[in-house]
């Protein structure tokens, strides 16, 4: 064991608070464990259940796809991939 900045503390005490400071909150006395909490504002709410209805949407624009590939009707329209590449790179 080594010991930092010891500020003429006696090794002992040293020794105690390195092993205070190893325990976790709720292990201290007087600590509380879980007490975290989150609050999102009205905006941030907007934002998550507009990705959560993109992500239905998605699902369905990824299922029509796999069905697609599994009967090999998919088809790509290669001068939209090849615009929506450009338009990519140039941005």
């Amino acid at each position: 064991m080594k010991i930092y900045n010891n500020k003429g503390l006696p090794p002992e005490q040293i020794y105690r608070r390195q092993q205070e400071d190893k325990r976790t909150d709720a292990e201290r006395p007087g600590g509380q464990a879980g007490t975290d909490s989150l609050s999102i504002s009205g905006q941030a709410a907007k934002m998550r259940d507009a990705a959560k209805a993109s992500d239905e949407v998605r699902a369905e624009k990824v299922e029509q796809i796999q069905k697609a590939l599994a009967e090999g009707t998919y088809a790509v329209d290669s001068k939209k991939l090849a615009d929506a590449m450009l338009r990519k790179h140039d941005n």
